[in-house]
């Protein structure tokens, strides 16, 4: 398996830092292990090595083991992934494509997966979850070398809340009274 986020250790073990990212444990010592068999699932995924069914559920599973599984809080993006799937649009795809016209792809980075997760997280978890967001966008800028402000970083999330929570009231269906 030569899937770049696939994680080998010295004792033999496999982690995934994909659902690492998910579990909100990239900064600690206890990633997600991930078996060769869940990696050659992932690969079949529509969207492989990358936010999908087998690394949420590798996210879930290790939190569930572990006893840390907030499904009402601060894991409740797992939920409604489990639930609902991944989704296609949401803050973190209004994010990326706001950032786009500076930062190119060319670098390997989470920054799908940050969008991804984002995405599940939704407006509301991104608002409660907006130090975690911005400390991603200030590790990004300082791999790539860039000048990075906090406050334009929030100015960013922020408006790419809005955005998405302005088009999900455009779509809502008018309120007919009788």
């Amino acid at each position: 398996m030569t899937c770049p986020h696939l994680e080998h250790w010295k004792d033999g073990s496999t982690t995934c830092r994909v659902a690492t990212l998910l579990a909100q444990r990239e900064n600690t010592d206890r990633h997600c292990k991930a078996s060769p068999d869940a990696c050659q699932v992932c690969e079949l995924q529509e969207i492989p090595r990358a936010a999908n069914k087998v690394t949420v559920s590798l996210a879930y599973s290790t939190l569930f083991r572990d006893k840390e599984l907030d499904l009402n809080g601060k894991h409740s993006y797992i939920r409604a992934a489990l639930i609902n799937g991944i989704p296609e649009d949401g803050p973190g795809t209004r994010l990326k494509k706001r950032l786009s016209w500076f930062a190119s792809g060319e670098h390997k980075c989470d920054c799908e997966n940050h969008a991804k997760m984002m995405d599940m997280m939704g407006t509301h978890g991104c608002r409660q979850n907006m130090e975690l967001i911005v400390g991603w966008l200030e590790e990004e800028s300082k791999r790539r070398g860039l000048i990075f402000s906090r406050f334009i970083a929030k100015t960013f999330v922020a408006a790419a809340i809005n955005e998405y929570e302005s088009y999900l009231n455009d779509r809502r269906l008018p309120v007919v009274e009788n």
